[in-house]
């Protein structure tokens, strides 16, 4: 169904290639993983299959590409899309309706489909991605992980037979996660062929044929699931994967807080008539990493706007260094990551991205070092992959030395080795007596950098532990 011959791809304005001689091919009803550190040309690749390199993002191609026994340079560009469905690393990048049920009926009706099929295709691609309850909601109002859900449907709507993923777990809780497996499962017995770009490894063991990892462009080497499941923590480290299975939070009863950076007490709000935070209360202290997790749409980076000052509380009070503290304040002691990087980089290079915000520009390039950024210190931030910008973003945050540090979702497009890093970026901010607190779904990283464990569910707190 897909064969790579010799294929190599050059963005325009870029010097060398991103990825070069590369040879692959995906038999009808095969699950593919393509895995690899940030930047080694995972996203290009799904690309270069869907079309997207040379007809949007524009570059020099070389070699080429047979889908289902058709050369790619003889398919119409509207035909591709039909054949060979794509869900891009951003999902809000690929919509164009502004309610969610138009969004998954876009495609359809752009191929002609009846109405009567269109609703059934409807129904259908809501039910098996958990997206009923969603379809009468505004795309925009959702939290990423149930946009993420969407695009899902729309693309699984349209039923081609080749799926293209890039990264399609990264902004999903752990029940969405086990239903994208559950519908991967689904796609495979229908005899569908899909071609996933993923980091986090451990839900497609059981459903994965090949994992193929990449480094610097080229494809390096191939496992088979139970190959991968055999790694051992270096050959992981070598590899840079992450692991293949979730390791085991260990939690108890939460013990005396440290000195406290932050109170929340009562806290409540609402977007227009619909309540999404209620009577919420909680303490940060000083060196803490907490970890927030909750579902998609539990009401978590609500909350961490509200507490670095981007928006207003309906009712409650919130405590900064046993002062209260107004949105002003907030925003000057309170740096927010935001989950899209990009919505955060404005500079024209990564060095100057840092110099930009730093209360020591003289350290910018010690710190892009310590983020592994130092090869890219002269790079446009727009030509990053998603994983490094995520990294320069971090980078920027901590150049400018705030008392609280919010993250959310800050692993969503980091490695095994990068995400390990990261962690031990955040126990040395907490070491130095600063207060972080994690948004995020990803176990393996919270295994690795927290201390302290809170669950938000329906906007209500309700489990609050340490992490032993």
């Amino acid at each position: 169904m897909i064969e790579l011959k010799q294929v190599s791809f050059s963005y325009d304005g870029s010097a060398f290639p991103v990825v070069h001689d590369l040879n692959l091919t995906v038999q009808k009803g095969e699950l593919v993983v393509i895995t690899g550190k940030s930047g080694c040309g995972k996203t290009t690749v799904t690309r270069i299959i869907n079309g997207l390199a040379t007809h949007f993002y524009r570059g020099a191609l070389d070699g080429q590409i047979v889908i289902d026994g058709q050369n790619q340079h003889d398919i119409p560009f509207w035909k591709i899309g039909k054949r060979i469905g794509a869900v891009l690393q951003d999902p809000s990048s690929q919509f164009f309706a502004d309610q969610a049920i138009d969004e998954i009926a876009f495609g359809c009706e752009n191929y002609g489909m009846e109405r009567h099929e269109m609703q059934r295709r409807i129904s259908r691609a809501a039910e098996k991605t958990g997206s009923t309850a969603l379809l009468d909601q505004r795309l925009y109002d959702l939290s990423s992980g149930q946009q993420q859900r969407l695009a899902i449907a729309s693309i699984y709507a349209i039923s081609p037979d080749i799926y293209v993923f890039d990264e399609p777990s990264a902004n999903l809780d752990s029940e969405a996660v086990e239903r994208l497996r559950l519908l991967l499962g689904a796609l495979k017995k229908e005899g569908k062929t899909v071609l996933i770009s993923e980091h986090r490894l451990f839900y497609l063991a059981e459903v994965a044929d090949r994992i193929v990892c990449m480094k610097n462009g080229v494809f390096t080497k191939t496992f088979s699931s139970a190959e991968l499941s055999r790694l051992n923590t270096d050959d992981l480290r070598w590899f840079g994967l992450r692991c293949a299975a979730l390791p085991v939070l260990n939690t108890r009863a939460q013990c005396t807080h440290k000195e406290e950076a932050m109170v929340i007490e009562h806290l409540s709000f609402a977007y227009k008539k619909t309540p999404v935070i209620h009577d919420f209360s909680m303490q940060i202290g000083r060196g803490e990493v907490v970890a927030l997790t909750g579902p998609n749409g539990a009401g978590k980076t609500s909350l961490a706007r509200i507490l670095s000052g981007l928006i207003t509380e309906k009712s409650g009070r919130i405590l900064v260094e046993h002062h209260s503290a107004s949105r002003r304040l907030r925003r000057k002691l309170v740096f927010f990551v935001m989950q899209h990087a990009d919505s955060q980089l404005f500079a024209e290079s990564a060095l100057e991205e840092i110099r930009l915000s730093a209360q020591a520009p003289e350290q910018a390039e010690t710190l892009l070092e310590s983020y592994g950024l130092s090869p890219f210190k002269d790079a446009h931030p727009s030509t990053l992959s998603g994983g490094q910008k995520q990294r320069l973003l971090l980078a920027a945050a901590e150049s400018m030395k705030p008392s609280i540090l919010i993250l959310d979702e800050p692993t969503s497009g980091l490695d095994g080795e990068n995400m390990r890093l990261l962690a031990a970026r955040m126990r040395e901010f907490a070491a130095r007596g600063k207060t972080v607190l994690v948004i995020t779904h990803d176990q393996e990283f919270i295994a690795l950098a927290c201390s302290r464990l809170i669950r938000l569910e329906h906007g209500r707190k309700i489990f609050d532990k340490q992490i032993m």
